[in-house]
């Protein structure tokens, strides 16, 4: 709300954000790739699911999320908690695994998911940091 609107027209796909689109979806597309081919089907939604929880934290705001903080926005910080929860349970729960054709992964597989899906926010760092 600092900042006034953007021009009637001016477009939604303005100063470089579609280039941002393009290069942040082909780096968590390569991200889920890489989990598909470390660990599987299971891995690669895991790492898809998760990043896109963790890159909505960071495009909600043209400053470092480490300025912003995950505090300030407490309903987006329930809906990632409760979407994270749902994610996980899809893996862990017998029932929800035959439904969503999931299996259990190792505390390994989790470590590798994490690091994974946490990766976006160090680009959109560089990426905000540069504009």
């Amino acid at each position: 709300m600092s900042r006034p609107p953007r021009g009637h027209r001016e477009g939604l796909f303005h100063d470089g954000a579609l280039f941002s689109i393009l290069v942040e979806g082909l780096f968590i597309g390569s991200l889920a790739l890489t989990a598909y081919m470390i660990g599987g089907s299971t891995m690669c939604l895991a790492v898809l699911a998760l990043s896109q929880i963790v890159h909505s934290f960071n495009m909600r705001s043209q400053q470092s999320l480490f300025h912003v903080g995950l505090l300030s926005n407490p309903q987006l910080l329930f809906s990632g908690i409760l979407c994270i929860g749902m994610q996980i349970s899809v893996i862990v729960v017998p029932w929800l695994q035959n439904i969503f054709h999931t299996s259990a992964l190792s505390l390994e597989q989790w470590l590798v998911v994490a690091v994974l899906s946490l990766l976006p926010v160090p680009l959109m760092e560089v990426q905000k940091k540069i504009r």
